[in-house]
């Protein structure tokens, strides 16, 4: 294949690099322009950057257009600070596209400006132009070296500076750390403090609820005895006010057996009775039992299980008053002509229990303070009923001493849906 000849121009510029190679001469390009930039005479240029019409021309215009912006900023340090180093500008040599160093110096209110293949190059070329006089060529030496000497003081500076920053830093860290842990400290005192008094607290409302217990059963039980025996002789009067303190004793007998759980369950005293029991007959006896009171508010009550023997190993009475809760919250909150759902089923390894109500439901914001004990939020049922705050709390409580767990879903005037599950009994091999 035949080699095509090389251009003129081309073919001069080569043998000129050739000719500089065997003088050991460097490379290089110089240009002297005016304070704005405009280049007004060509020293040197080895690598044909500058054409013939290059002066008047302003010196970023040699270079690519995203070189450009980078030649711009060179001549203007050099304006601003005397002189200016490490600049990397991309030119056309050969017909190739390389990445120059150039730097430059403010001379009699003209710019120099070299460029080189490297910095050592470029100053090494400085030395052997002819067209600057010998009192130029000290001066750019003399910025040269104070320019270096300047570049190692600001390194020290900042080495200086730096030390400083993380010895004031240290320093710091270490008065916040001597803080923290006299916080931690302050914090644990608080702590001992706060769990003294809280078992100061549980022992009260052990020592109240306990002995409220006993006088709250002797006036519910004599009322009754009372609206019995006495009941054709009772006027109407009489008998609201009878039926008003049987009702408020009951609640608040409600009411203190709650405290009493939740006292067991805050000092840790929640005994579970372990047995394995047949929790379909249980919830069928809840269901018989609950459905009376769902009666009397006229809301039908319906079990759901298709199941005759569903074997847990659980506290039967804690299980017995979970469900019991939950059927009382459903009965609260829902309106009469309603309907409730009581589910038992088994999933894979675990027993599920849900009440589904259609009730007032419970707003988002609400559910997440649900299982909280002594919740404010705690709303009157439809028909007037009040609560504790305590029972789901206390439901929650039992179910995870089971092993389980509970969840909720709700909607706002659409009704609730409590489900819980506990292990179920596993079948011998």
């Amino acid at each position: 294949m035949a080699t095509l000849p090389m251009p003129k121009e081309q073919l001069i510029l080569q043998i000129n690099l050739w000719k500089y190679r065997a003088m050991n001469k460097v490379l290089g390009c110089a240009f002297l322009c005016n304070e704005n930039g405009a280049i007004e005479q060509v020293l040197r240029d080895d690598f044909s950057l500058a054409g013939k019409s290059s002066v008047g021309k302003l010196f970023p215009s040699l270079f690519t257009a995203e070189t450009s912006t980078t030649a711009l900023d060179l001549v203007f340090e050099i304006k601003v600070k005397n002189i200016a180093f490490d600049y990397q500008l991309d030119v056309l040599v050969d017909g190739i596209i390389k990445s120059l160093y150039f730097f430059g110096v403010h001379l009699n209110a003209q710019l120099l400006i070299i460029g080189a293949y490297n910095q050592k190059e470029a100053v090494a070329f400085a030395d052997h132009m002819q067209q600057i006089n010998n009192e130029q060529a000290n001066y750019i030496r003399q910025l040269l070296k104070s320019n270096v000497a300047i570049s190692q003081n600001i390194n020290l500076q900042e080495e200086i500076s730096s030390e400083i920053e993380t010895e004031k830093l240290f320093n710091e860290l270490s008065a916040i750390n001597n803080e923290m842990a006299n916080l931690q400290r302050e914090l644990n005192k608080k702590n001992t403090e706060l769990n003294r008094l809280n078992e100061i607290k549980n022992q009260f409302i052990g020592f109240a609820a306990h002995d409220l217990r006993n006088p709250l059963g002797i006036i519910s039980t004599y009322c009754e005895i009372l609206m019995e025996e006495m009941d054709d002789t009772l006027s109407e009067k009489h008998r609201r006010f009878l039926t008003a303190i049987y009702s408020s004793s009951k609640f608040m007998q409600y009411l203190v057996e709650n405290l009493l759980d939740y006292n067991k369950i805050e000092s840790g005293k929640l005994n579970l009775n372990l047995e394995s029991f047949n929790l379909v007959e249980l919830v069928t006896t809840i269901y018989h039992k609950m459905k009376v009171i769902a009666d009397q508010k006229k809301i039908s009550l319906h079990l759901d299980c298709n199941l005759a023997d569903i074997r847990a190993i659980a506290d039967r009475g804690r299980i017995e008053q979970v469900v019991n809760n939950l059927l009382t919250n459903a009965i609260k909150f829902s309106y009469p002509e309603s309907e409730i759902r009581l589910a038992l089923e088994e999933k894979n390894s675990e027993i599920i229990i849900a009440v589904e109500d259609h009730g007032k439901g419970i707003s988002t914001v609400d559910q997440k303070e649900l299982f909280t004990p002594f919740q404010k939020n705690a709303s009157k049922g439809t028909s007037g009923e009040k609560g504790t705050g305590l029972g789901l709390s206390i439901v929650k409580r039992i179910v995870e001493e089971h092993n389980g767990r509970i969840w909720v879903k709700s909607k706002v005037g659409k009704g609730t849906i409590f489900s819980i599950s506990i292990p179920k009994e596993e079948s011998p091999q």
